[in-house]
């Protein structure tokens, strides 16, 4: 017996990009003889499809061959094309049974795109309340990709220093962006930055999405929690208005740590002339005062000029400005309210100047016509100064 001819599988699907959409053809119950088949593809005639015909040919004792249809890939997404693939027109010693195939063009243009988290790296103050971190979509938007996430100790601890969490993220068609939220817990201990991480791991896909890359290549976030607990304190002159002698050699000011020793801060500082001339009444100084960890105070010197002049009071004055602090310093306040002493440089050069002993003489001479002599007209006046 020829046999008879059928499809071997009533649907067949193949990715647009395959090139060849390959439909096999089966003989079953007899192989005797050579046998042809004609096939189509039926549809709109408007098809790229719809011209495409041919036969095949079963020689004596095969059973099997391939229609082979070739496709077009367009690159633009779109839905998947169903065609009906027919056989008809055998030969007049052979039959046809299950002549008609489905054939499903499956659109390969998806581009879904790759998860990842925005940052690698984050830090936070403790007293955030809580921390959201970005992950976004990149390269792509179709379909519906998913990914989940988990928060893992470091050295901050769970439940003590945040709260964890786990999940999955799922971003339908269209989306690009979703927030993980993770609450930052506070205390009131001083203590170093503590730090935890932020996983994403077991990406998956929704039904349908092809040319998924799985994910991207930031996939840990180190968040690193900075205490709050630390008190550095603000700097200040000690006095706004000081007065010195002409003739003190130099005049010392005290800066001061108040509220807080905590951290390395710093302070800029200078003299401004008012009436008093630099390098003539004064010497001028400008500089930056370091306070470390624990430190309360610094003594600024500034030289006083003395001169033998009478003058009125001079003034000078000495500024603090430009406050910064050092690495991880919290709390800063930068600046107390005395940041300037006007300095009043009061004169020593007054008349009653300090000298040797002064020795005078006075003399009696020309006494009265017919008086006596006289004896003795000298005298010393002694006075001292």
């Amino acid at each position: 017996s020829p046999g008879v001819l059928t499809f071997e599988h009533p649907t067949v699907r193949v990715l647009e990009g395959s090139v060849t959409a390959r439909i096999p053809v089966i003989r079953v119950n007899g192989s005797y003889s050579p046998i042809t088949v004609s096939y189509r593809v039926l549809g709109d005639a408007a098809s790229p499809y719809a011209k495409v015909t041919g036969q095949l040919a079963f020689l004596d004792g095969v059973l099997k061959q391939e229609i082979d249809i070739p496709l077009i890939d367009d690159d633009v997404r779109g839905p998947d094309l169903n065609l009906k693939v027919e056989l008809y027109g055998p030969s007049l010693k052979t039959d046809i049974v299950g002549g008609l195939c489905t054939l499903t063009i499956v659109d390969d243009d998806m581009i879904p795109g790759y998860l990842e988290l925005e940052n690698a790296q984050l830090s936070v103050p403790e007293d955030i309340g809580f921390l959201q971190v970005k992950v976004l979509r990149r390269e792509g938007h179709d379909g519906q990709i998913r990914m989940r996430y988990k928060t893992t100790p470091v050295t901050a601890q769970p439940n003590s220093d945040f709260s964890p969490t786990t999940g999955e993220l799922i971003f339908e068609e269209g989306e690009d962006m979703k927030i993980l939220k993770v609450d930052i817990l506070d205390d009131t201990l001083r203590e170093a930055p503590e730090t935890f991480r932020i996983e994403l791991f077991d990406p998956s896909v929704g039904m349908g999405v092809l040319n998924f890359r799985n994910r991207g290549s930031v996939l840990t976030t180190d968040v690193t929690i900075e205490d709050n607990d630390m008190i550095p304190g603000y700097l200040e002159l000690e006095s706004s208005q000081l007065r010195v002698p002409e003739d003190a050699g130099s005049l010392l000011i005290k800066v001061l740590r108040r509220e807080g020793h905590d951290g390395q801060i710093r302070m800029r500082y200078r003299t401004v002339p008012v009436t008093a001339q630099p390098n003539s009444d004064f010497i001028p100084i400008e500089g930056e005062l370091v306070f470390d960890d624990g430190e309360g105070m610094k003594v600024l010197k500034v030289d006083i000029l003395d001169d033998t002049l009478r003058e009125s009071p001079e003034q000078f004055r000495l500024e603090l400005f430009e406050p910064s602090s050092g690495m991880g310093v919290l709390n800063f306040r930068h600046r107390g309210s005395v940041m300037r002493t006007d300095i009043m440089i009061e004169d020593n050069d007054n008349d009653d100047v300090r000298g040797p002993d002064l020795n005078l003489k006075v003399e009696l001479y020309g006494p009265a016509f017919f008086e006596p002599d006289i004896v003795g007209g000298l005298c010393t006046d002694h006075r001292e100064r």
